[in-house]
């Protein structure tokens, strides 16, 4: 009840980690705590989840880059230049970002299981998640199998843009 009570506080906390002067570090983190907060279960009613629910949509959003808005089978990655307000994103910081999207959306569906209000949040997105989070899997495995990855261009998704295993493998996925 006290964390209810102190939603609109935690929400005015979280605002400035997507501003234009947030370092990506920042974002990713606050990214994870929208994810917690939005999958712990203090508030219930996705209406008056606000606007954490808001910054989480609005990453899953602009992870999808090149989506043309046509066919769901239309999904393409042009690649994520902006999170929030921050924009020109290197590489690093764009896959950084879009792996901690992509847990964080994750953690949801798995608290979801357990959250019977999350499978109301997480269900218009599947579509999207769906071909993103198998992107992501097969990339990761194969950068652990292929030593010599770091030179060539990842899947259709392309998380990795062309970085080498010292960037991409340490990043902690749920």
């Amino acid at each position: 009840m006290l964390l209810e009570q102190h939603q609109a506080p935690i929400a005015a906390a979280l605002t400035p980690s997507f501003g234009s002067d947030s370092a990506p570090e920042v974002l990713a983190y606050a990214i994870q705590v929208c994810a917690t907060f939005v999958g712990c279960g203090v508030v219930k009613e996705v209406g008056r989840m606000g606007r954490i629910l808001k910054l989480l949509t609005n990453a899953l959003e602009q992870c999808r880059g090149g989506f043309t808005g046509g066919s769901r089978a239309d999904v393409v990655d042009g690649g994520m230049v902006a999170l929030g307000d921050v924009e020109d994103l290197s590489a690093n910081a764009a896959v950084m970002l879009k792996v901690s999207v992509l847990a964080a959306w994750a953690e949801l569906q798995i608290a979801s299981t357990r959250q019977s209000y999350l499978v109301n949040v997480v269900k218009p997105y599947q579509w999207l998640l769906g071909p993103f989070w198998i992107g992501a899997l097969r990339d990761y495995a194969q950068l652990r199998t292929d030593p010599e990855m770091g030179a060539v261009a990842m899947g259709s998704h392309d998380f990795s843009g062309g970085l080498g295993r010292d960037v991409l493998l340490p990043v902690s996925a749920v």
